[in-house]
């Protein structure tokens, strides 16, 4: 039997009254030693009910033992603000929310924050609402009342309602008359309305529901040069079906962000709680690809790829790209292909980033794409600037991302040709877009010159734009031009030292200039100066902190080893590609190929 303290109980369950020595506060500190006698009542008496025949004339005073903790009744369809306590083996009611997939969501996998109450239409998580009780917590600077007053609402009124805390002495013999149940009520008034109300929560994702809006707010953006209508990496909490492998998926990406020792002081390892969340979701992922509904899912499965892909880039340079890849591209024939994707714009929006990701790994790692070109083409067919554009999304605008992504095709069809003896390489497409780029010039926009804000805007476009323009000829001549023991012409260095020239005359606040981490890299690896190498350590330090995204601090260390290696060899023997090449293979276990990604 559970006990606990009761003022309000009928009396023929109240125990045997013992004889007690009445005491007060107010009576000096003389007794203050002494200790008290309690009493134990059972829990749950019958309901207050005002007694027949009894007298209306005087109030009979209530005392209570000083210090009890009170439980006021309330009256009937009063929702409690504090659920009481079940039993051990009570059954415990689990309010279905709609969505199986939300009771993944364990409690020791949540998100680390304050934790919050959860309660279900009114109960706590594996408890059993009460609705006729209510616990009182009592405030411990308040006072007793002097035991030569009754306790009645004027008096209350008289002396201030905030300064009573509880009565001394023990309960009386009597019943209760009219006056003392309105005072019992009104003391139970006092009480209610100095308690703050619990939150109420109607799902397990109502109450993490902070945690999504934030993300949609902060976290999503990151990633992109600007925010946009068309948001691919945006949580869409007014959809139907919220699976776990989704939830798990941003709150990984959020308890990143949010927690500043993610990255622990190894530098690359994230802390336990993003790993938690990231395998839980993986776990799930895998669980619904081998579903029998996946072209039902494949909006959501779209979802988590796109945010397990940039949970990885906060990890490492290094990762399973393809893995990625290779699920989205067959998530998306499942699903119909090309002509059933191109009718969602969101879907486009996603396979725009998914084939750029593509492009920029199959640029860097010299490998076939994993998305034909004809995904690429019906992204172009259906980009609309209204909602999204490949300099929001990439900092790349699309006349530079269609020579970018042919470029990439073409480096992975040399590296292919050049294993093969009878064949040889046609380099005339690359000259095409190598002119291209030499004659290629930013194109102002309508309102660059509205105000200065705007102005600062275009002008942060052209050089980021810029910085990749020169980049990809600083490309096309170490991939298609250059040969073992050519010494780099002067030209090339002065096309990197523009590259660093860009992405530092960019706005610090905006840092736009990240978007630029490739064809910074590019120019990095052409340029022995120390000053020069300097600040890209300065930017590369400054891009790391403020995105927590350690893709950007991962290319310190692979710069150095590059400009360890030309010291050393020269630049006419050692390129960028050499030390990619050898990287990749060092990180690459069994059958998992790892890759480079500056996207």
């Amino acid at each position: 039997m559970q006990l606990s303290w009761q003022p309000g109980f009928s009396t023929h369950r109240k125990p045997f009254k013992k004889s007690i020595v009445r005491r007060s506060r107010w009576e000096g500190s003389g007794d203050s030693s002494r200790p008290r006698q309690l009493e134990f009542i059972t829990e749950y008496p019958s309901d207050l009910t005002e007694p027949k025949g009894s007298s209306t004339s005087s109030p009979t005073p209530i005392h209570v033992a000083h210090g009890a903790e009170h439980n006021v009744p309330l009256t009937t369809g009063t929702v409690p603000l504090c659920p009481s306590p079940v039993e051990e083996g009570t059954p415990q009611d689990h309010t279905e929310t709609g969505d199986a997939d939300l009771s993944i969501l364990d409690e020791s996998l949540l998100f680390d924050t304050e934790e919050i109450p959860l309660l279900f239409n009114g109960t706590d998580a594996g408890t059993e609402s009460r609705p006729d009780r209510i616990n009182i917590v009592e405030d411990k600077s308040q006072r007793t009342t002097p035991s030569n007053k009754h306790l009645t609402y004027q008096y209350m009124q008289n002396e201030s309602s905030d300064d009573f805390d509880g009565f001394d002495g023990a309960l009386s013999p009597a019943g209760l008359s009219t006056s003392s149940y309105r005072d019992l009520r009104s003391l139970s008034y006092h009480f209610l309305h100095t308690i703050p109300p619990s939150v109420l929560y109607n799902s397990p994702f109502e109450r993490l529901e902070p945690i999504f809006e934030r993300y949609n707010n902060e976290f999503c953006v990151i990633p992109l040069t600007l925010d946009l209508p068309m948001n691919p990496f945006r949580y869409r909490t007014d959809a139907s079906l919220k699976p776990g492998y989704l939830l798990h998926a941003v709150l990984a990406l959020s308890c990143h962000h949010t927690n500043n020792s993610s990255l622990t002081n190894k530098g690359n390892q994230l802390s336990e709680t993003v790993l938690d969340h990231g395998r839980t979701a993986l776990q799930l992922f895998r669980q619904a690809l081998n579903s029998d509904n996946v072209s039902k899912l494949s909006s959501s499965l779209l979802d988590t790829i796109v945010i397990l892909f940039s949970l990885d880039e906060a990890y490492s340079l290094f990762g399973s790209w393809t893995a990625h890849l290779s699920g989205a591209y067959s998530i998306l024939e499942l699903g119909g292909g090309i002509e059933v994707w191109t009718r969602n714009p969101r879907t486009v929006v996603q396979v725009a980033l998914l084939t750029w990701w593509d492009a920029v790994i199959s640029l860097v790692n010299r490998t076939p794409c994993i998305f034909p070109y004809e995904y690429f083409e019906s992204v172009l067919a259906c980009c609309d600037d209204q909602f999204w554009t490949f300099f929001g999304l990439c900092g790349c605008p699309q006349s530079l991302a269609v020579p970018l992504v042919q470029l990439a095709h073409l480096a992975a069809e040399k590296q292919k040709t050049a294993s093969m003896r009878w064949v040889v390489f046609d380099g005339s497409l690359i000259s095409e877009i190598e002119q291209s780029l030499e004659a290629w010039s930013h194109t102002r926009s309508d309102t660059a010159f509205d105000d200065e804000e705007s102005m600062h805007q275009d002008m942060d476009c052209m050089h980021c734009s810029e910085a990749w323009r020169n980049g990809l000829l600083l490309y096309i001549y170490r991939v298609f031009r250059w040969k073992s023991g050519d010494t780099p012409p002067v030209r090339v260095v002065s096309r990197a030292r523009a590259i660093l020239d860009h992405a530092c005359a960019c706005r610090d606040d905006h840092f736009v200039a990240r978007q630029a981490l490739l064809p910074l890299f590019f120019a990095g690896s052409e340029m022995a100066d120390f000053s020069a190498q300097n600040r890209i350590r300065a930017l590369c330090s400054t891009w790391n902190e403020r995105t927590r995204y350690h893709m950007f601090g991962g290319m310190i260390p692979l710069l150095e080893e590059v400009w360890t290696a030309q010291m050393a060899h020269g630049p006419q023997h050692v390129w960028w590609g050499q030390i990619v090449d050898d990287k990749a293979a060092a990180e690459s276990r069994n059958s998992l190929q790892m890759r480079i990604c500056f996207g």
